[in-house]
C-alpha cells in the first residue's frame, strides 16, 4: 500500500469555529496546519494538505467543500485498506449537483477522489 502522510483535524470542531463560514473554515485548518495554537486534533484527515493549501488558484469555496468531504472519510479504513476515497454509499444525502463541479474533486463509481491524494 502507498500511504502518503496524514494530516489529522477534527470536523466538527473546525465546523463550530469557523461559524460554517467557508474562508473561515479554511483559514483555521490552513493555521492549524502550519503549527499555530488552534486546538483542532481529531480523527478526521487529509493528505497533502500543503497542495491544497498552496493552490491559489482554486475558489476557496471549492477548497472548503474538499476538506469537509475529505473529513468524512474513516482514517481505520484508509490505515487498514488504503482508502483514500469517499464512499457515497454511506452518505446518500450529500447533494452530488452541488459537488460534481468542483474542480479538485472527481466522481466515479459511487466514489469521491481528492485531487491532492492521487
Amino acid at each position: 500500500m502507498n500511504q502518503k502522510s496524514s494530516f489529522k483535524f477534527d470536523l466538527k470542531k473546525l465546523h463550530k469555529l469557523s461559524n460554517n463560514n467557508p474562508v473561515k473554515f479554511v483559514e483555521l485548518l490552513e493555521s492549524f496546519y502550519k503549527g499555530f495554537t488552534y486546538d483542532l486534533k481529531g480523527s478526521s484527515y487529509i493528505t497533502g494538505p500543503g497542495q491544497l493549501f498552496f493552490d491559489r488558484n482554486t475558489d476557496i469555496l471549492y477548497k472548503a467543500q474538499y476538506i469537509d468531504l475529505a473529513g468524512r472519510r474513516s482514517y481505520q479504513q484508509y490505515i487498514d485498506l488504503g482508502y483514500n476515497y469517499l464512499d457515497l454509499s454511506y452518505y446518500p444525502d450529500l447533494n452530488i449537483n452541488a459537488i460534481k463541479y468542483n474542480p479538485i474533486l472527481t466522481i466515479e463509481n459511487n466514489k469521491i477522489y481528492f485531487k491532492y491524494e492521487e
